[in-house]
């Protein structure tokens, strides 16, 4: 799988449309488009800011990795609330 589908079935997993994405990330939903189809490759920024959207990691969505994790990434819902690494295990 490439960046595009990757980034695609992540959106998915996590059940977000394409245009929550783009205003959540600071795109528009043309470019979550163009990302997923393939005709453009984020900026390592907005890749990054993606990885933290969809809660799975960097190296994941560039292929990387075999398994996504979705939704289990450093940062967790808890609450309503983000919680940050260290608050959930080093706490």
């Amino acid at each position: 799988m490439n960046i595009g589908e990757r980034l695609k079935e992540a959106r998915e997993k996590k059940g977000l449309m394409k245009i929550e994405v783009a205003n959540m990330v600071g795109v528009t939903n043309t470019a979550i488009y163009a990302f997923e189809k393939g005709i453009r490759v984020p900026s390592a920024v907005t890749l990054a800011e993606l990885a933290k959207v969809l809660e799975c990691s960097t190296d994941y969505l560039c292929g990387l990795e075999r398994r996504s994790n979705i939704g289990q990434g450093i940062r967790h819902r808890q609450e309503g609330r983000r919680v940050t690494w260290s608050e959930k295990y080093i706490t």
